[in-house]
């Protein structure tokens, strides 16, 4: 028979073992919360981090969309002054081509000289499109919400560019309508000073007034003028059409 304090004795040393066995797993069970923790505000973290970005994007879209439109709206007066501007160059470029093509009525240097003068040049102002550049790089902008706008962005940033090569070849091709009066042998008739160099120079007017040749230079100079006088008419159309397309998706 057992002794009768045995009983109590093993239960005594069981809840011993159980009291002495816990706390060997509260530790895991801390470090596991504690991780879950830590994963959970990394995560929170990046979540507020990423609502912040996303705010400041969509501030920066807003941004750009109403400096375009104030870029937009500059250039629409300035590309309605090209035009009229390229219209008066083309009248004097033409007045110059008629006075030396072949039996022309007798006319002075000075004279010819103050017909090629109007269309001698270009105008110096530039398209400006930084703003159209700067919403076309942000991530947050999304063609697909905003086609028509997109669209019509990318067609105006190609007709800058080609309205920008256009002067570029005026500007080699009046070059080399210069040297060429340049390089007509002198005297009789004296021009004014070349509008580059400020160089005076001499050039007969009766050969001027037979030269095929110069006579091609010209014509070339008056074209550059068509295509500037075409892409300013269709940059002014577009910068209508960005302007509406904002008002539309404001």
């Amino acid at each position: 028979m057992a002794p009768l304090g045995g009983g109590a004795i093993g239960a005594n040393e069981r809840c011993e073992a159980n009291l002495i066995s816990t706390p060997r797993v509260k530790p895991w069970l801390r470090i596991a919360i504690e991780m879950a923790v830590i994963v959970i505000s990394i995560l929170l973290a990046f979540g507020i981090d990423a609502w912040w970005a996303r705010g400041q994007e969509r501030k920066s879209v807003a941004e750009y969309r109403h400096l375009l439109s104030v870029q937009m709206s500059a250039n629409r007066l300035m590309l309605q002054s090209e035009v009229e501007d390229s219209e008066r160059d083309q009248e004097g470029l033409g007045a110059a081509i008629r006075a030396i093509s072949p039996n022309p009525s007798p006319i002075s240097a000075d004279s010819l000289w103050s017909l090629l003068q109007p269309g001698w040049g270009l105008g110096t102002q530039t398209v400006e499109v930084s703003a159209l550049e700067s919403l076309l790089s942000l991530a947050s902008f999304d063609p697909t919400e905003d086609p028509v706008l997109y669209r019509h962005m990318i067609a105006f940033r190609g007709r800058t560019d080609r309205l920008e090569d256009n002067v570029d070849r005026f500007v080699v091709a009046r070059g080399r309508t210069s040297d060429y009066i340049r390089s007509v042998s002198p005297p009789p008739a004296l021009l004014p000073p070349d509008p580059d160099s400020g160089e005076v120079f001499l050039v007969p007017i009766d050969q001027l007034l037979r030269d095929p040749q110069l006579e091609s230079l010209l014509k070339e100079l008056h074209g550059r003028h068509n295509l500037r006088e075409r892409w300013a008419r269709e940059l002014s159309t577009l910068a209508d059409s960005i302007l509406m397309a904002l008002q539309g998706g404001s």
